[in-house]
């Protein structure tokens, strides 16, 4: 199979930079509409969840969390830095637990407990 790079091209349109782009693609989305956040005030974290509502007066949008139904997130529109509306849902089970122990990922991607290791392995 022979895969060509301008296969691999596609448009990009660059996301919104101000509080009026923001609202406009908020505005275009159905209540409901599953949205992952990235806002400017906490960089690397992801904010997750169903849009349950739209304020444009006060500049906030209320993502409701599916896997944590009493949870949900207000976000100041001002602080929107990247939507990503692509995905359905959270696709996760369940929180994320720290797994318990020194675990280590072995040379074949198999996680195992530090211990279990030989010492010459290391």
């Amino acid at each position: 199979m022979v895969f060509l790079l301008e296969d691999a091209i596609m448009e990009f349109t660059p996301p919104p930079e101000t509080v009026d782009e923001f609202w406009s693609l908020i505005s275009s989305y159905e209540i409901g509409k599953y949205l992952m956040i990235r806002k400017k005030s906490e960089p690397g974290i992801i904010t997750q969840g169903r849009l349950a509502a739209r304020d444009r007066d006060i500049g906030v949008i209320v993502l409701q969390s599916d896997n944590y139904p009493d949870k949900a997130h207000v976000i100041r529109l001002d602080d929107l830095k990247f939507i990503n509306d692509t995905r359905t849902g959270s696709g996760a089970l369940s929180s994320v637990v720290p797994m318990e122990g020194d675990w280590v990922l072995d040379q074949y991607g198999t996680w195992i407990r530090r211990q279990d290791i030989p010492y010459d392995k290391f």
